[in-house]
């Protein structure tokens, strides 16, 4: 009987065992698939954002992506630089707009120098320091944001962008830019406030890697002959902002005023313009009771980044076709409703 017992006790420690590895395995599991989903979370979630709900920008191949970068003290409401670039991923090219602290930045709270817009933000009720930032720049050049971001302590005050710029494009060939990219990447936490992903920080980095230093290009609004002049600013403005993508689509819209608001299709035309595409008629629609938007195209238009742009601006929830109603002078027509009350914002 004794091996027999023995048989026993034997195969009841197995059993236990595997008990204890089938428990020890499935909280290893559990583990992994916690650590996966807190990962991609990581990866996936903006960066401290306090914007009030930006929508990501597309990434996709082609595409260009317009953002607000501003430096900020710490300890100080006041800005130490203020540029906005635009990163065309088919185009390879990276083009950056500086406006200077000095700048008087017309808003619907009143006239601000550029600096100061980060305290205005914060003052008001309830405080709305980063989307007070992101509209008033947005409004003021007429151009869609898709992005910010917001350094803390990272370059001096007033600083030479096209000489930095270019050093940091050096930087980035350097055989060192991994070991450099993962230190960076533990100042994230502290040193950077911004409504994109670290993923998407991290391709917007690698894309701006593969540009040949002849693809980068600075301008400066201290540049511009009368920047009080709309039309003289948006010339410049089109010259940083103006997408390859628009230009060759050469859409033709009309744009016009369904509401009392006088200057509502001038407005929305600069947006419109700035970004590339072709305004060819700015006029006031039959009816001035127009409640919601609208953007109609007359073409049988393949997927085109003209109206998705449209869409964005002007907040409307589909494009609609009247391809039967077809126009003889234009392709695309952006009927202005009570919705559509200027300065345009893309924050909800």
């Amino acid at each position: 009987m004794l091996p027999w017992k023995r048989y026993q006790e034997r195969a009841k420690g197995k059993k236990i065992l595997q008990k204890a590895s089938f428990v020890v395995g499935a909280l290893i599991f559990l583990c992994v698939i916690v650590l996966g989903i807190r990962t991609v979370q990581w990866f996936g979630y903006p960066i401290n954002d306090s914007s009030g709900g930006f929508t990501f920008p597309d990434m996709d191949i082609g595409r260009q992506v317009n953002i607000l970068i501003v430096g900020r003290d710490q300890d100080l409401k006041e800005l130490n630089w203020l540029i906005v670039g635009a990163l065309d991923k088919g185009e390879e090219t990276l083009k950056v707009l500086e406006v200077p602290l000095e700048l008087e930045v017309s808003t619907q709270s009143g006239d601000y120098k550029a600096r100061n817009l980060i305290s205005v933000g914060s003052a008001l009720n309830p405080p709305q320091p980063i989307s007070f930032l992101v509209n008033s720049v947005q409004n003021y050049l007429a151009i869609p944001l898709d992005a910010y971001v917001v350094v803390y302590g990272e370059l001096p005050a007033e600083p030479d962008l096209a000489e930095i710029l270019a050093d940091y494009h050096r930087s980035w060939q350097s055989p060192f830019f991994w070991l450099e990219m993962v230190k960076q990447v533990r100042g994230l936490e502290t040193n950077v406030q911004t409504n994109l992903s670290r993923y998407q920080l991290w391709r917007l980095l690698l894309e701006s890697r593969k540009l040949r230093e002849d693809k980068l290009m600075v301008k400066s609004l201290t540049n511009c002959l009368d920047v009080n002049n709309l039309e003289t600013r948006d010339q410049m403005t089109r010259q940083v902002f103006a997408e390859a993508e628009l230009e060759r689509e050469n859409v033709k819209v009309r744009v016009r005023n369904g509401t009392e608001t006088p200057g509502l299709a001038a407005f929305a035309t600069r947006f419109v313009e700035n970004l590339g595409a072709s305004v060819l008629v700015v006029d006031n629609f039959e009816r001035r009771d127009v409640q919601v938007s609208e953007v109609i195209t007359y073409k049988q238009l393949k997927p085109s980044r003209t109206l998705e742009r449209l869409k964005g601006i002007f907040r409307v929830s589909e494009i609609h076709s009247q391809v039967d109603q077809s126009s003889p002078r234009v392709d695309v027509d952006v009927i202005l409703g009570q919705d559509c009350q200027f300065p345009v914002t893309l924050v909800e």
